[in-house]
């Protein structure tokens, strides 16, 4: 059941992301017609902020999935490395321009997608094994 409040929490994480975005495009330009561009960049931002504000490190202490695992003594959060962090956030961005393309439309507002998009793909990660994956970088074995 914890998941499910941290697939809440993340949900509203990504659509404040994306409210952000679209205020920062309708400053710089027109956002009546979004790009695939700007929905990769969604994810895109969403994971890399994650990392700089500290959301990664917090999950490394309390999140779910890695609360589950026993682990020796923490180390530095787990992207230390630029090229990881930079990798795991394209594959972020990827991951939320596909769920768009296959659901936006059938599910509006697009707000209300991302807020859907943010959760499930949590939940789907819990299960996969991602955040698993997330975690062993948290600590050193």
């Amino acid at each position: 059941m914890h998941y499910v409040v941290e697939a809440l929490v993340v949900g509203l994480y990504s659509t404040s992301v994306f409210l952000v975005l679209k205020e920062m495009c309708k400053i710089f330009g027109d956002y009546s017609n979004p790009s695939y561009l700007f929905y990769f960049s969604v994810g895109f931002m969403k994971h890399l902020m994650g990392y700089f504000t500290g959301i990664h490190n917090y999950y490394c202490f309390y999140g779910y999935a890695c609360k589950k695992q026993e682990k020796q003594s923490y180390q530095q959060p787990h992207l230390n490395n630029t090229t990881n962090l930079l990798l795991e956030s394209v594959l972020e961005g990827i991951w939320f321009l596909t769920f768009i393309l296959l659901l936006k439309s059938y599910i509006s507002p697009i707000p209300l997608l991302i807020f859907l998009i943010g959760s499930f793909t949590h939940i789907l990660a819990e299960y996969v094994g991602v955040h698993h994956y997330f975690c062993d970088w948290c600590y050193i074995k």
